[in-house]
């Protein structure tokens, strides 16, 4: 019986035996052996050491004995030798591979799957949460409401708290800030002469209002900067809302140490310099990037041009650095000259500082030196030291021959002196001869030699003197048309007691003094003493008002004294009459008018809701009327109206008066009707005074649509209370079983979608196991039960 019969070969392997019997081998046989002979040629990774090695110790074991054994065994000449090979298992290694690929797909499946920490959304605004959800591949949604703690476009809350775990493509919705509440209704205090304009601006800013205006009235019996009246424009004290209009009229003292400030906006600062020199005025500035201003361009002033402010005040304005970014890189100075740094150096808004010694490496007059290495990042503002090289140091002192430094800029000598030690002085003069910032005189001619210690002298050029002119010689129109590229001349004409028409008053500089470039003059003349009233008849109260301030603001101290009338049939504020027109009249003079006293708002609170929807059709008026539940009062109730009863108005003004619903409800059935619609009518009752709420039960229900209403635990009843909660059960559609899509392509399983009314999002993924377009898994599973609102995710091969 042969022994290895019954042996297992992928545990024992075969035996090399050349002591059994041996058979011939079949061309199959042979075929295979070789085969099997290559593989293990292919496999065998042992290092030749190591081969050696183990060939070394065994030789003398194996060499003797397989000879012999092999002559013991050996066949007769001619007669065919048969060989059995021991063959290594792949059993392992198979089990090896399945395993490191099964730890592969476990481990890519939790990388794609993993989920995301929810960061807490408070107080953040919105574009930072979008930013961050899409780098996450987070779905936002959200929907918008006033709010007085966090402002506009800032998240107030979200549906998930912070901290918890969620997938990729997950929902998350927001709560977004639109600010205050614009028709929220905001208490008005009683403002008085106690009231200063800070405490007013206070309160505006607290509050949020948003229409309001601050008019300053010149007074005596109120102290500056104090309330002397206000007016709510189109609102009452009880109908007040954060967006509702008031104006304020503040008491000033009018002061004389003021100056006119020019348009500095495209200016550069030298502008603003020369300017705040010659008015003893000091100033601030500060930088900001632009990308719509060049680099040193003034983009704002704290003042706008052509308004007064008092000469002890200071000055500020911004000044563009361009659109470049905050990090500077440093360049590499060393065998450059100072003039590259500085210009550098001014282009960067960097500081710098430098000195000069002798270096046996670096020629004379080239940076040896620099405090900051090249390609470090700096920050604008930063001081950078320099030393630059003398040249080699030579026993015998070296003597200094005067350079010429005439029609140069004051940098060059700045450099030259430092370089040979020499120490200056200069200063600024006019010339008509050279060019501004340019050196016209040096106390040492060029090509001597500089004895001792000696300190050198220059005058630097302020450009050509500009004098102003006497505008006393010169009239309104000339001094309009006034040409003269070098000085801004502005008239001012104003009506001052005892002059003439077209008398010259004042120039702000006097003639023959001289001043920078670009300097603004100020030269007023007369409009005499006397003012030619127009006819206002007919027209407006405001028309007239304004023309009067006009002419006050001019000089002239005009007083109205305004007269009602009522019946006239006209609009409120119509002149009917005027004591003065078409005539001359001092300067401080009064006007007196008759105007309109226009239409009175009745009281509605003893007219019917039908009574006050007619009273439009008699009157001029226009009455809309509003209905509300509130507690308390009948249906027909009246509850308020817009505007006071007595109050003058224009034509067509609009009132809206207000009548009670009552309260209690009739609430409708909404069975087999859209939750949707209930939600709608739900809104429109809150919206009138209601506080309804709905409590939603979302069941499957057999052959009832998704959204629709099942059943309704009220309805049809009268006497609704306004707080009543409205119980409903919603379906969410009938479930059907999702099939197994694994055979289908992506056009076949969007048809089926459409067909079927489904909601199917794809996943294209990367996988070297699956054809592209192939699909590999499916959420949920086929045979698993979903409605029509639950969606179907299918990951697909790429």
């Amino acid at each position: 019986m042969d022994s290895n019969k019954n042996k297992d070969i992928f545990k024992d392997g075969f035996n090399f035996n050349l002591d059994e019997e041996k058979k011939p081998e079949t061309n199959e046989e042979v075929h295979n052996k070789e085969i099997h002979e290559e593989e293990i040629d292919n496999e065998a990774k042992i290092d030749n050491d190591t081969i050696k090695e183990v060939v070394n110790i065994e030789d003398d074991k194996s060499k003797s004995n397989f000879l012999s054994n092999l002559n013991e065994t050996k066949n007769a000449s001619f007669e065919q030798e048969q060989f059995t090979y021991q063959k290594t298992s792949n059993y392992k290694k198979w089990i090896i591979q399945i395993i490191i690929l099964a730890i592969a797909v476990i481990s890519i499946y939790f990388i794609v799957n993993r989920k995301t920490i929810l960061i807490d959304f408070s107080n953040m605004l919105y574009e930072d949460a979008v930013a961050w959800a899409n780098d996450r591949n987070i779905i936002l949604t959200y929907e918008e409401e006033y709010s007085n703690e966090i402002q506009e476009d800032y998240i107030i809350s979200q549906n998930i708290e912070p901290g918890e775990k969620i997938g990729k493509d997950s929902t998350v919705k927001l709560s977004i800030s639109k600010g205050k509440d614009p028709y929220e209704k905001i208490v008005v205090p009683d403002f008085d002469t106690s009231w200063s304009k800070t405490s007013i601006e206070n309160w505006v800013e607290q509050n949020g209002i948003i229409n309001y205006k601050f008019n300053n009235i010149e007074s005596e019996d109120v102290p500056s900067n104090y309330l002397i009246s206000y007016e709510l424009i189109g609102a009452t004290n009880d109908t007040f809302v954060r967006s509702s209009e008031v104006e304020f009229a503040i008491s000033y003292t009018e002061t004389f140490d003021t100056v006119v400030v020019p348009d500095f906006i495209n200016e550069t600062m030298i502008d603003v310099d020369i300017w705040a020199k010659n008015n003893d005025i000091e100033y601030t500035y500060t930088y900001e990037k632009s990308s719509l201003y060049d680099e040193d361009i003034i983009i704002n002033q704290s003042v706008k041009s052509g308004e007064e402010m008092d000469v002890n005040e200071v000055f500020s304005f911004v000044i563009s650095t361009g659109d470049e970014n905050d990090t500077i890189i440093m360049e590499n100075f060393l065998n450059r000259t100072i003039i590259d740094a500085d210009i550098w150096a001014k282009n960067n808004r960097i500081r710098y500082t430098y000195s000069f010694e002798y270096s046996d490496i670096y020629p004379e007059d080239s940076i040896s030196y620099q405090s900051i290495k090249a390609d470090e990042e700096i920050k604008e503002g930063y001081t950078v030291s320099f030393i630059v090289s003398k040249g080699t140091e030579d026993e015998e002192e070296e003597t200094i021959v005067m350079d010429n430094f005439l029609n140069r800029a004051l940098l060059d000598v700045d450099i030259w002196a430092k370089s040979n030690g020499i120490d200056y002085n200069y200063t600024y003069e006019y010339n008509s001869i050279y060019e501004k910032d340019k050196i016209m005189y040096q106390s040492i001619p060029d090509g001597d030699e500089l004895v001792g210690d000696e300190v050198l002298n220059f005058i630097v050029s302020k450009g050509e003197e500009i004098v102003v002119p006497d505008f006393s010689e010169l009239t309104v129109t000339e001094a309009e048309e006034y040409d003269d590229d070098s000085i801004e001349v502005k008239v001012i004409e104003k009506y001052v007691k005892g002059t003439r028409e077209g008398e010259f008053l004042s120039q702000s500089i006097g003639a023959e003094e001289v001043v920078e470039e670009g300097m603004e003059i100020r030269v007023e003349y007369s409009l005499g003493d006397r003012i030619t009233v127009p006819s206002f008849i007919d027209e407006l109260k405001q028309e007239l008002e304004e023309w009067i301030e006009e002419a006050n603001d001019n000089g002239a101290n005009i007083d109205l004294i305004v007269n009602e009338q009522a019946g006239t049939g006209l609009e409120y504020g119509k002149i009917i009459t005027q004591n003065i027109y078409n005539d001359d009249i001092d300067l401080s003079s009064d006007i007196e008018i008759t105007i309109s006293s226009g239409l009175t708002v009745p009281s509605f609170m003893n007219m019917s809701k039908s009574e006050a929807n007619n009273y439009s059709q008699t009157s001029d008026l226009n009455v809309e009327v509003v209905e509300m539940y509130q507690q308390g009062t009948s249906a027909g109730k009246f509850l308020s109206q817009s505007i006071e009863t007595g109050t003058k108005v224009n034509k067509g003004t609009y009132v809206t008066v207000y009548y009670s619903l009552g309260d209690t409800l009739n609430i409708p059935k909404f069975v087999d009707r859209p939750v949707t619609e209930l939600q709608q009518w739900v809104d429109e009752q809150n919206s009138k005074g209601a506080q309804l709420t709905i409590t939603k039960t979302e069941l499957h229900i057999q052959d009832l649509d998704y959204g629709l209403i099942f059943s309704q635990n009220i309805y049809n009843q009268t006497n609704a209370d306004l707080d009543t909660d409205i119980e409903v059960v919603v379906s969410l559609g009938e479930l059907y079983s999702v099939i197994d899509f694994s055979e289908y392509s992506v056009s076949e399983i969007e048809d089926i979608a459409e067909e079927n009314d489904l909601t199917i999002i794809f996943e294209t993924v990367e996988d070297s196991l699956y054809s592209s377009g192939k699909v590999i898994s499916q959420e949920p599973e086929s045979g698993e039960l979903i409605s029509k609102k639950d969606f179907i995710k299918i990951r697909v091969a790429e």
